[in-house]
């Protein structure tokens, strides 16, 4: 940097410097160069302490892609201006929420770099901006909400409109909640809807959005991501979310099912997106549960299928009602035990059996009725080998 450029960027700092809101000279890579005394204070540090930080170090993660593609745009060329809500954190780790309103401005003989007006709204705009927070995330979790999903997607497909960056939404519905939502109780059901989501933020980069849609449904949004990443994503929440969890003294364990919808058309709508995705997630649900569906075309079904299931459902071409009622039975029975079958008992074979009794195709041309007892406490101890677990009735 010449002498003639730090004498500029020297006689602009000292205009900032007696301004009665925050400013804050950035470098193009997010390095600030100067901080007037109004933004010292609401960071409640020192300049020298200051100067050279990225703004990664303050902004909250959650934030801190979005500022970054804002930056980008600006340096690009694609704009001149913007204006965005973010959280960041003093050096002392109190909260603080801040507005920013920023603009490029060349130096000569220097690189761009980028003025920001940072002034706080966490006490100023307390009573309505946090109630524009409560209005945007779920109050439960934390997360995002259906409408800042919507407003987060529809500026995803604005940069797929303008770049060409794929999208992808990826709906998610719990497996096996209900039961332990009615067995356990609310608080304990709440308590696993709020590990669930800190499991699902964990898998996600910092770029992407997790949202909370209601009830056990939660969405995931993927920016820039290709095919193998959606399937990488989607077998690892279907792996973290299948692990037992400890919650409030209990071992539970739920599940989940995924419809995927990979966005290729920017002028889809929000709604039509997640309905498309939601549409996939039934898909999942009636091919055996504990997967995703979507990516596929012609199969609709893939992502970590239990061992000896088959996929079924819906999507296959000339599937029967039988095999539709097979595929319900078999989930049915797994739900009945919280994926916990008794010793001996097969789900699917139980299934197939039933199925065979009410079409009047078992082998020995009769209706067969497959029971088994599952073990209660208190129970009679179940008969040895030499009596069958499953007997025949009619």
């Amino acid at each position: 940097m010449s002498s003639e450029s730090r004498t500029t960027i020297e006689r602009i700092a000292g205009v900032f410097d007696g301004a009665p809101i925050g400013v804050g000279l950035w470098s193009i890579d997010g390095e600030l160069v100067h901080a007037n005394p109004v933004l010292c204070d609401l960071l409640q540090a020192d300049r020298a302490a200051l100067s050279g930080r990225r703004f990664q170090d303050f902004v909250d993660s959650s934030d801190a892609e979005s500022l970054r593609r804002f930056a980008a745009d600006l340096s690009g060329g694609h704009s001149n201006y913007f204006e965005c809500d973010f959280r960041c954190w003093r050096p002392d780790g109190t909260e603080l929420w801040a507005r920013a309103q920023v603009t490029p401005v060349f130096i000569p003989g220097s690189a761009l770099l980028m003025v920001s007006q940072i002034f706080s709204f966490t006490d100023v705009f307390s009573t309505e901006d946090r109630g524009r927070q409560l209005g945007t995330h779920d109050y439960l979790t934390g997360l995002p909400n259906r409408l800042l999903l919507y407003d987060r997607l529809d500026r995803a497909l604005a940069r797929l409109r303008r770049y060409g960056e794929p999208v992808a939404l990826l709906y998610l519905d719990l497996d096996r909640f209900k039961p332990v939502n009615d067995r356990l109780g609310h608080r304990v059901g709440d308590a696993v809807l709020c590990e669930v989501a800190d499991r699902i933020v964990r898998e996600i980069r910092e770029s992407d959005t997790a949202a909370r849609i209601g009830g056990d449904e939660f969405a995931v949004l993927l920016e820039a991501a290709d095919e193998p990443l959606v399937r990488s994503v989607a077998d690892r929440l279907i792996r973290v979310l299948g692990e037992p969890m400890n919650v409030r003294g209990h071992d539970v364990s739920v599940g989940v099912s995924i419809g995927v919808n990979v966005v290729a058309d920017g002028r889809a709508s929000g709604e039509h997106i997640l309905a498309q995705a939601d549409e996939s997630m039934f898909l999942a649900k009636a091919a055996g549960r504990g997967r995703f569906a979507g990516l596929d075309p012609d199969v609709r079904t893939s992502g970590a299928v239990p061992a000896g299931a088959r996929p079924r459902g819906p999507h296959q071409p000339g599937q029967t009602a039988a095999e539709l009622f097979s595929a319900a039975l078999e989930t049915a029975l797994r739900e009945a035990f919280d994926g916990d079958l008794p010793p001996g008992a097969n789900a699917e074979h139980i299934a197939e059996l039933v199925i065979a009794a009410l079409t009047g195709d078992d082998d020995e041309g009769g209706a067969s009725v497959v029971a088994f007892h599952a073990p209660r406490p208190g129970a009679p101890a179940p008969p040895g080998p030499e009596a069958s677990e499953a007997q025949e009735a009619w």
